[in-house]
């Protein structure tokens, strides 16, 4: 009784303080700094916001937008930069790069941000000290943060600027889903005492007005102390005119976003997945994937040969373009879509028509306000009535040596040491385990998809 009390205070409390502040409506305190109109970010998506006019529209539409460095050469890099300070101008606009690609290819794609001055940049698997530097050039700069121990560690060395992205997104994915994401580092933040220098962006299922007015009450008190919060989108935008009509994606990835029922996740090995679509090339990747398993080899081989096989499949979505030899060709929409692979987050379940940018971010934004109105906040009440102690205890679990709770309660009894190797179907130690103890933190596994075995400097 307790407990269920508890609870209904606490939902009444960020109610509270969410209509108080109304952290997401048009020109709240987190428009203000990025000098947009709505509290949004357009999140880099590799293969679609490569256009300096897909940035244009996101901009003309109130909202910051992120160019997908992703592993663009510096000339290719340098290239778009400039046609995208060219066509935006004094409007703010961003660049966002991972933090874990080789040295040479990040500082190419620094040296090119550093000469066209983007206002904003966001980094994907990297970390404070790559931050530090891009702040100190005068560039904004946002670090992805997937789990509450990095937060810690991030806040320690200095950052305040974060995104914190659920497992609900397109293309490669976190370890946990968007609400416990979000409530961890919310509590971690809340117990942070220089709160109002923090900037939390949240990502992950947000697409509508009714997903932004929960990430407003969960944001409530955050907000109240001082902290700026905003919210990045990058499904959603799978789904606007502007995707198609600026050659973003072709009309057959919308086609295919549109007609979306379900999301499923392409695993090469453990901690390296990507949500997509449920298309041919799914089973294509399922059939290879047994086919490899059955074939006993080790677990490193396959994941390099399920790694080769994605080579390129977002590509053909996204652009129609298929890499042959030295060369790309054009695919016909059959070839498309039996060959591409649609990366794309679960928020494609909830959509199912095509939108103007202009409208998606008014009802993200405005449309959170609205949906706030219509929450009613009971006044707070005494408690009247003494609450009753209620334990309800249930053990249905599985633990190493015992996978039945008498084998679990006869281990504890007889002092069992069930402590073992990892096992290989949970992670690969030869990928994150180093047997010489060097001091380095192994690169979050929601980017380990893109490149082998990198460990982040550990005299960084």
């Amino acid at each position: 009784g307790g407990f269920v009390q508890a609870l209904h205070r606490a939902t009444e409390e960020h109610l509270r303080a969410a209509k108080a502040c109304d952290p997401l409506a048009p020109d709240a305190p987190f428009a203000r700094e990025l000098g947009t109109k709505y509290p949004i970010v357009q999140g880099p998506m590799t293969r679609v916001s490569d256009r300096a006019a897909f940035a244009d529209a996101v901009s003309c539409a109130g909202g910051l937008p992120f160019l997908a460095m992703s592993l663009m050469a510096g000339d290719q890099a340098d290239e778009l930069l400039a046609e995208t300070a060219e066509l935006l101008g004094d409007r703010p606009w961003g660049a966002g790069i991972l933090g874990f690609v080789p040295k040479e290819l990040r500082d190419a794609q620094f040296d090119a941000i550093e000469r066209h001055r983007p206002g904003f940049a966001l980094i994907a698997g990297g970390r404070p000290s790559q931050a530090h530097e891009l702040e100190q050039r005068g560039i904004t700069t946002y670090l992805h943060v997937p789990s509450p121990g990095l937060l810690d560690l991030f806040l320690k060395d200095g950052a305040r600027k974060f995104v914190f992205e659920g497992r609900e997104c397109g293309g490669h994915v976190g370890p946990r889903s968007s609400f416990v994401l979000w409530e961890s580092q919310i509590e971690r933040l809340l117990a942070f005492k220089d709160v109002e220098d923090v900037t939390a962006i949240f990502a992950g299922g947000i697409h509508d007005a009714r997903s932004a007015a929960m990430i407003a009450a969960l944001c409530g008190p955050l907000a109240e102390r001082g902290a700026k919060v905003g919210i990045l989108m990058g499904t959603a935008y799978l789904f606007t005119e502007e995707a198609v009509s600026v050659g973003a994606i072709l009309p057959g990835y919308q086609g295919a976003a549109i007609e979306c029922e379900a999301t499923t996740l392409l695993e090469t090995g453990p901690g390296h997945s990507t949500r997509c679509a449920e298309t041919h090339y799914v089973r294509r990747f399922r059939d290879e994937k047994r086919r490899l398993e059955q074939a006993e080899l080790d677990s490193r081989e396959v994941w390099e040969s399920l790694e080769r096989l994605n080579l390129g499949r977002l590509r053909i979505a996204s652009r129609g373009l298929k890499r042959e030899g030295g060369e790309f060709r054009d695919v016909d929409e059959a070839e498309q879509k039996q060959e591409g692979l649609y990366m794309i987050g679960q928020v494609a379940q909830l959509r199912d028509r095509v939108v103007t940018m202009p409208a998606l971010h008014e009802d993200v934004s405005a449309g959170s306000s609205r949906w706030l109105e219509t929450v009613s906040v009971g006044e707070s009440k005494q408690e009247t009535e003494q609450s009753v102690d209620i334990a309800i205890i249930g053990m249905a679990c599985i633990f190493p040596g015992a996978p039945d709770t008498e084998t679990y309660w006869a281990n504890v009894a007889s002092g069992v040491n069930s402590i073992t190797e990892v096992p290989s179907t949970r992670w690969s130690k030869d990928t994150y385990f180093d047997p010489d103890g060097a001091p380095g933190v192994s690169t979050p596994s929601k980017w380990g998809g893109f490149i082998d075995d990198v460990l982040f400097d550990p005299a960084a």
